[in-house]
């Protein structure tokens, strides 16, 4: 028997973004003055992304990407005001620059996360936007010898992971 999988048209978006957001991202670069050669929705339904192909890359992303992030700090809150705070749950990608950075803090995560387990101990990762924070408590949701937790203020905001029984967990779920 045949399973016939159907294609995602190019344009599809992730369940959980607004169809009104690409509109409103590609308005703002064009009126920051900046040139794009595409801005679709990709990414997974839970984290949406917006993603930027631009040959002012380097311009939109800055130093560390702090350009970047103040893009994105920007065009949620315009989303959230104008179309609700429903709608301001993506981030924005420039040529990959997010995608690497995700793919190396959950690298980094997976890691730590298998020291913690082995030393039954805590440790904090790097400071990290709320975007990338979202990223990591999600990955170990449903972790049960691993839990997350946000400390910290503002720029110095990061995550730590740290070891739970899960012997301990099952007494108290009797």
């Amino acid at each position: 028997m045949f399973c016939v999988q159907k294609r995602r048209p190019p344009n599809h978006l992730p369940n959980s973004m607004d169809p009104r957001i690409i509109p409103l991202v590609t308005e703002l670069l064009a009126k920051m003055g900046v040139a794009t050669d595409a801005v679709v929705a990709s990414g997974e339904a839970e984290h949406p992304l917006v993603s930027v192909t631009s040959p002012d890359s380097k311009r939109l992303i800055g130093s560390q990407g702090e350009h970047l992030n103040a893009l994105n700090q920007v065009a949620r809150k315009m989303a959230e005001h104008m179309f609700g705070e429903d709608t301001a749950h993506f981030l924005i990608d420039v040529n990959g620059y997010h995608q690497e950075r995700i793919d190396s803090i959950k690298k980094r995560a997976a890691m730590l996360a298998e020291r913690v387990r082995s030393l039954r101990s805590r440790t904090p990762l790097p400071p990290l936007n709320s975007y990338e924070r979202m990223i990591v408590h999600s990955m170990f949701a449903d972790d049960p010898e691993i839990g997350t937790q946000s400390e910290g203020e503002g720029r110095d905001r990061h995550v730590v992971l740290f070891y739970r029984d899960p012997q301990s967990a099952s007494e108290f779920s009797l």
